[in-house]
């Protein structure tokens, strides 16, 4: 039997609701709360949870990825100059985020260090 590492990753969340004259006086606020433990985040503030397997994988080669963001349909158009490109819904910076991270996922080939193991292999074998 083989032993792995899996990674667990926890995202706690909480909205903070604080006065002040401005963002940036009311981030400062909240940060100096945060530091000071006036904000604690608990079980309670549980997000999600991911597995990942670990160390993270390496590229398998360079990529040039380009991002074609349009504001009146809500989408980007993520690709290579050798690909059309793959369109997603995005309306903020979260989706945009998750957009670049499910184009990685699905269209970008990796592998792990000193394993045989990598995206392409286990598409194959799936």
């Amino acid at each position: 039997m083989s032993k792995y590492q899996i990674e667990i990753v926890e995202t706690l969340s909480r909205v903070i609701d604080i006065e002040a004259n401005s963002y940036e006086e009311a981030l400062d606020k909240v940060k100096a709360k945060y530091d000071n433990s006036d904000i604690i985040l608990d079980w309670e503030d549980l997000e999600s949870v991911d597995y990942k397997k670990y160390p993270y994988p390496k590229l398998k080669e360079d990529i040039m990825l380009e991002i074609n963001y349009d504001k009146i349909n809500n989408s980007v158009i993520i690709g290579t100059e050798n690909s059309s490109g793959a369109e997603y819904h995005c309306s903020d910076i979260e989706n945009l985020k998750n957009s670049i991270n499910e184009y990685i996922d699905d269209y970008i080939d990796y592998t792990y260090e000193n394993e045989k193991d990598t995206k392409k292999d286990s598409m194959e074998l799936g």
